[in-house]
């Protein structure tokens, strides 16, 4: 077969061959770049893909550890507000030390929400736990002591409240044995007063005389009060066989015509004492006699130096501190 070298469609000229050699290394070059870039956007895309796995994987890690940490510090705050509680009524922990505690535990918070330091917020709530641990095993024991307190005290009351008791007894005892005492003490009284009163030695015959002096130490009797310097008071006891032998008191009382007791106390004048009513009593003179269950006469003196005012005078006598005769005499 011959070819036609007229023919286009058949013929090759150089320099054709010489631009499809050309579109096909350039075609080559093209595709070769495409290849490599896409290489290298698939090695880019593939270690983004990883780096936002790893950022993704460290922030979940991160909300996690963060969610573990909020909770640790949610249950130290419980923890805390249990030891205030417990707390309350033993004052194991003062009040600079819970202050103390509640502010480290908003440093924590601190750390937690804008530094994002768990690690740091983590070792702050560990040591938080060992003090809170610590100050509650403070008041566990304060409240065993107060337990052991609070039995003894039991014991301590039941045996006060037994010892009150017993007192209680012995002092109504002791009211009882003052009553029947005072009892006893009165109806003594009571006798004794009866027995001192059956032991008056009585008087009667009761005689008063005024004297002048004169020379020679006689006296003259008179009936008129300015001529009278003493007066002579005597009177005679009388068998009391109750009363005991021996020295006897008897006080004179002599009373003027206006009642009034003649009383000088440097001529032996004083007081006694009424077992009738307790009553002081003014006396004139006093005198002092051997008795003996006897019949006696006594006789003493009184020479005031002063004038007599005239009128009726009245006398009585006393022994025991009871009035155991009376009398009267006249002075012109």
């Amino acid at each position: 077969m011959e070819t036609n070298p007229e023919n286009p469609t058949n013929a090759q000229t150089p320099d054709n061959n010489n631009g499809g050699k050309k579109a096909i290394t350039l075609l080559s070059i093209i595709l070769g770049v495409l290849v490599i870039l896409s290489g290298i956007f698939l090695t880019k895309w593939l270690n983004a893909k990883t780096e936002l796995e790893k950022s993704q994987n460290e922030l979940a890690l991160s909300n996690d550890e963060m969610a573990v940490t909020e909770a640790q510090l949610e249950e130290l705050n419980t923890r805390f507000s249990e030891l205030q509680i417990e707390n309350e009524n033993l004052n194991a922990v003062n009040e600079e030390q819970q202050a103390e505690i509640q502010k480290e535990i908003e440093k924590v918070r601190r750390l937690l929400r804008y530094e994002k330091d768990y690690k740091t917020a983590k070792s702050k709530i560990n040591s938080l736990n060992a003090q809170i641990d610590g100050f509650m095993a403070q008041i566990e024991e304060l409240k065993e002591e107060n337990e052991k307190l609070s039995s003894e005290n039991q014991v301590l009351t039941s045996n006060l409240d037994e010892e009150r008791k017993n007192n209680q007894e012995l002092s109504d005892a002791k009211v009882m044995l003052a009553a029947q005492n005072e009892e006893l003490n009165s109806k003594n009284s009571s006798l004794s007063s009866t027995v001192e009163f059956a032991s008056v030695v009585a008087v009667n015959n009761i005689e008063v005389t005024g004297y002048k002096a004169k020379d020679k130490g006689k006296n003259a009797k008179k009936k008129y009060a300015k001529n009278v310097e003493l007066l002579d008071i005597c009177f005679q006891t009388t068998v009391n066989e109750v009363a005991r032998g021996g020295s006897e008191d008897f006080y004179i009382r002599l009373i003027s015509p206006i009642g009034e007791t003649l009383y000088m106390e440097n001529m032996g004048s004083g007081t006694l004492k009424s077992k009738r009513n307790n009553e002081t009593i003014r006396y004139t003179k006093a005198t002092s006699y051997d008795y003996s269950m006897d019949v006696a006469k006594i006789c003493l003196q009184w020479s005031p130096n002063t004038s007599f005012s005239k009128g009726n005078y009245e006398v009585e006598v006393y022994n025991k501190g009871y009035l155991c005769g009376t009398g009267n005499f006249t002075l012109k």
